[in-house]
């Protein structure tokens, strides 16, 4: 019985440890939401980040300096509107991956969009 709960736990890992599209377009979602209202400021670029940081699956499947660096580069993206079309791309990405991740990468978002406060 543990054996099986442990092999289900190693593959729920396994299939985010590394997973590049998933990290990518965690990022992507979350600096789309903070930019929602046409800026990002300052507090909303280190909320997005502590938003991704503390997202179990993130957390349990890359570092602190992945996490940092992907969001960092999605966020400066959101810049432009050729920028911010690469981040749809990056969602695209996910959108022929399994239901769990494209939740998991709502849910991120969805982090973010709460972590002001409102």
């Amino acid at each position: 019985m543990f054996g099986m709960i442990k092999k289900l736990a190693t593959n729920h890992f396994n299939k985010y440890s590394g997973n590049k599209d998933f990290i990518e377009a965690v990022a992507a979602a979350s600096a789309l939401v903070a930019a929602a209202d046409g800026k990002v400021e300052d507090d909303e670029v280190l909320a997005a980040i502590d938003a991704a940081k503390a997202n179990p699956k993130l957390g349990a499947a890359y570092r602190q300096s992945e996490i940092e660096d992907a969001m960092n580069t999605m966020l400066g993206r959101v810049k432009t509107p050729s920028g911010r079309a690469l981040l749809k791309r990056e969602l695209e990405d996910v959108a022929k991956k399994d239901i769990n991740m494209r939740e998991d990468v709502y849910l991120a978002a969805l982090d973010v969009a709460h972590s002001d406060g409102s």
